[in-house]
């Protein structure tokens, strides 16, 4: 199944050129740091192995208030909350 970033990676450019001049520049913004989120273009870290000399990438996270990627753990965290029955 799609997530929100697998379609604004396809979507996304094409919708940003049709009603781009009429989207607020904040809402470009999210589209943008949705689609890099946790990928090279927005930098990161290699983790070496001390013991085997594995690399472990890890990409840096846009940290958008509306990135899905970034406050999933948030997310899940405020649903839970959420079904805990009334005192």
């Amino acid at each position: 199944m799609p997530n929100i970033t697998d379609i604004f990676r396809t979507y996304g450019p094409s919708y940003r050129d049709r009603f781009g001049q009429r989207m607020p520049p904040s809402h470009r913004r999210a589209i943008q740091d949705i689609i890099d989120c946790r990928t090279v273009l927005m930098g990161g870290h290699v983790f070496a192995c001390n013991h085997c000399d594995h690399l472990r990438y890890a990409y840096h996270s846009c940290k958008n208030r509306t990135c899905p990627t970034c406050h999933e753990s948030d997310r899940k965290a405020w649903l839970e909350k959420r079904q805990q029955p009334f005192p």
